[in-house]
Parts: structure tokens; C-alpha cells; sequence
């Protein structure tokens, strides 16, 4: 062929076709991220913060405020400005002293959570509730993290995802404003968003932790 148009040396193409192909390709990009932002499928959407609001409360991680939204679960990334006081979870340690509890908490399920029962080595052991009992989970037999009593948890495994949402929990009970209700912390363990009913949503479970474990508990 005697085709004497200008090629792309690259793909060894007509310039012409080059041009169209990369404007397509834009074009193509931008529909996708529509699409994407359209379904909500991107990383940390759907968690139910109460945050969203203008005067949205903020979190402190050391000394930064970061808004408490979904975006800053997925890239771990958050504002550093706000209005409203900062929400400064307490560490799973303030929880081992029976001084620092309050009266009438509960996990929000109708059950409730005290010093003795989740925090005091001198409990009896038929006092002490286990993980599974205080998260609504079903026996998920011995030997396993969620079948340690949350006194052992929370005196012995003070950095283990489970005292981390144990103090999740404790923080929603003793905080306010908090990000999250007692009940609340319940369902994002069991992977169900409270804004949307109750509706399970795969992954919220872990975005949730790395939020309680690097924003709010500060273990």
C-alpha cells in the first residue's frame, strides 16, 4: 500500500486513527467512573456514617483531625478541617480501671456490658460474657478468639481486632458525640450497614476496624 498519511510510531497507526482511539478511550474512562460513582462501588462507600452532615464530627489521630468519612476508610486519608469538637476515642487500657465506666451500657442489642462482666480479672468465670455473646454471634466453639470472655480481651489481648471493637463499643457507650451508636458498632462487625436497614454489605466489617483501630480506639 501506498499510504502516505503520518503514522504513530508507537503503534505504527495513522495519526488520525490515534487521535480518535485516545479520545474513545477517554471517553470510555469517564463512563466508567460515572458508572462507578453511580452504583457506589468504590472503596469505602456505604459505610453509615454519622459524619456526613456539615457539622460532621472528626476523629484525632495524633495530632491531625480527620473527618470520619467513608472515603478516609478506603485511602486512609481524611480532612484535617472541622468546626465541631474532635472525637478522641479512648484506648482499649482506660477500660481495664472499673473508675472509668459508666452505668447503663449495653451493646445496643438489649444486652448489657459492665466493668464486672466484661473488664474485672476477679469476676467469676460464669460472670465474665464472652465476644461471641456481646457481638450477637453464634457459638463459634472453643479454642477460638471470639470464644475468649472480653475480660481476657481486654486485659490480655489489648491490640487483637477483637479488643479493638470491644473499645469500639465501650467508646460508643461513653463518648458523645461518637460516630457510632453501641448498636451500630454491633452491625458493622456482623458486616450490616445500619443506614441501609440492616442490609449486609460485603467488606464493611474490616473498612469499620481499620477506622476504630487508627482513628478512634488509638490503641
Amino acid at each position: 500500500m501506498n499510504d502516505q498519511s503520518p503514522s504513530n510510531p508507537a503503534q505504527g497507526q495513522p495519526a488520525a486513527e490515534a487521535a480518535t482511539d485516545a479520545a474513545n478511550s477517554i471517553l470510555q474512562r469517564r463512563r466508567l467512573l460515572r458508572a462507578v460513582g453511580a452504583t457506589g462501588a468504590i472503596a469505602g462507600v456505604g459505610l453509615p456514617f454519622s459524619a456526613h452532615a456539615t457539622s460532621r464530627p472528626h476523629c484525632v489521630k495524633s495530632t491531625k483531625k480527620y473527618h470520619a468519612t467513608a472515603s478516609s476508610v478506603g485511602s486512609m486519608i481524611g480532612s484535617v478541617t472541622g468546626t465541631t469538637p474532635p472525637v478522641a476515642g479512648f484506648r482499649c487500657s482506660h477500660y481495664t480501671s472499673a473508675g472509668n465506666w459508666g452505668t447503663g451500657w449495653t451493646n445496643g442489642k438489649g444486652r448489657s456490658v459492665t466493668y464486672h462482666s466484661c473488664a474485672n480479672p476477679g469476676a467469676a468465670d460464669v460472670d465474665k460474657m464472652k465476644f461471641w455473646v456481646v457481638f450477637e454471634l453464634g457459638n463459634p466453639g472453643a479454642g477460638t478468639a471470639k470464644d475468649r470472655t472480653c475480660v481476657d480481651i481486654i486485659n490480655s489481648y489489648s491490640t487483637s481486632d477483637e479488643a479493638v471493637w470491644l473499645t469500639a463499643l465501650f467508646n460508643a457507650n461513653k463518648r458523645s458525640p461518637f460516630t457510632y451508636t453501641p448498636s451500630n458498632v454491633v452491625d458493622l462487625y456482623n458486616n450490616k450497614n445500619p443506614l441501609m436497614g440492616g442490609m449486609t454489605q460485603s467488606g464493611l466489617s474490616a473498612k469499620a476496624l481499620m477506622l476504630f483501630r487508627d482513628y478512634l480506639s488509638d490503641l
